[in-house]
């Protein structure tokens, strides 16, 4: 500030010295302006500090100016960089902005939140435990039942059958038939005592009688084709043992059909199957020996001869047990 004062100072000094008048070039010899009265000094030194207090003022407020416009400027530029930044970090974290990670909730309240919209754990179903006593309870439960189901009549008659005497069988199947008119062992007992008999047309009867209630009944259709030609009713046996692939009478039924031709290689089979299903059926082993004695198998033949007369002492078989004792002494020699 001193330094324009002084500026100041030394531009009026310069301006005073330059007063003195000068002669116009133009101007005619003799004549001179009137000088102005210098104004006294006190009042030049009072101009003097106007001035300079004027300067000051003006000075004062252009650097005020220029402050604001500089605070304006920074203000500005601090707003811009602002801007800036905040733009910058906006377009870097959009993309998180379109799908935010959840805020971390708190262990409580995470825990309470789960307790009531998780739903409750469904426990694995337990095993249900294994019908162990229960299911073989069952079958032995069945197997007592189906003992105590079986009529003593019907046991008598069979025990009967097995003694030969055909006449206590037919008393007790027929006591056993007149009180259940649908007992399958009434009526294929019935029917063995009269084929033993030789009366072919009742056992047919009772053969077809029991095939009404029961049109698949293996040992009704075997008995019904050995009645008659066996060889006919092959499809039918073929059919039926299907169904019942464990019943031996079938399997009979189909071996004699094939012996009537002389297959003797199918009927050796069906007769070998008939004879498993049932292994103490002397029919069945005399019929596989006769079959194997046709094709030559001496020893296998022997071996079921013997067998057929070993079980040829219970009930009826259909064979002479000495024809077969006499075929086992030629095929030893």
């Amino acid at each position: 500030m001193s330094l324009l004062i002084d500026a100041i100072r030394k531009a009026e000094a310069e301006k005073n010295e330059s007063v003195p008048s000068q002669e116009a070039p133009g101007e005619e010899p003799g004549l001179e302006l009137e000088a102005k009265p210098e104004a006294p000094v006190g009042i030049e030194e009072e101009d003097r500090a106007a001035a300079e207090r004027m300067f000051a003022a003006k000075t004062l407020s252009t650097s005020h100016y220029r402050l604001w416009i500089l605070g304006a400027i920074a203000a500005l530029l601090f707003a811009s960089g602002t801007g800036y930044w905040w733009y910058r970090t906006e377009t870097q974290t959009a993309p998180q902005i379109s799908a935010p990670a959840p805020l971390p909730a708190e262990p409580e309240r995470a825990s309470e939140v789960a307790a009531v919209e998780a739903p409750a754990p469904v426990e694995a179903p337990k095993p249900k435990p294994k019908p162990e006593p229960e299911s073989t309870n069952r079958v032995e439960v069945r197997k007592k039942a189906s003992k105590a189901i079986v009529n003593p009549l019907s046991i008598s008659g069979y025990q009967a059958m097995n003694s030969r005497n055909l006449d206590v069988a037919r008393k007790q199947y027929a006591r056993l038939l007149s009180r259940d008119p649908q007992n399958r062992e009434a009526l294929l007992g019935l029917a063995a005592v009269a084929m033993q008999r030789g009366r072919i047309a009742l056992a047919e009867r009772y053969y077809r009688r029991m095939l009404e209630i029961d049109p698949e009944d293996p040992d009704a259709v075997a008995g019904l084709a050995n009645l008659g030609n066996p060889a006919d009713d092959e499809s039918r046996m073929k059919s039926l043992i299907h169904n019942s692939p464990d019943s031996g009478a079938l399997y009979f039924s189909l071996g004699n059909g094939y012996a009537s031709e002389s297959h003797w290689s199918d009927a050796e089979q069906a007769y070998f199957s008939a004879l498993k299903a049932a292994s103490d059926n002397p029919d069945y082993a005399f019929n596989l020996a006769v079959s194997l004695d046709h094709l030559g198998q001496k020893n296998l033949a022997l071996r079921y001869y013997r067998k057929a007369v070993e079980l040829s002492g219970r009930g009826f078989p259909g064979f002479d047990a000495e024809t077969a004792k006499n075929r086992i002494s030629e095929l030893e020699q």
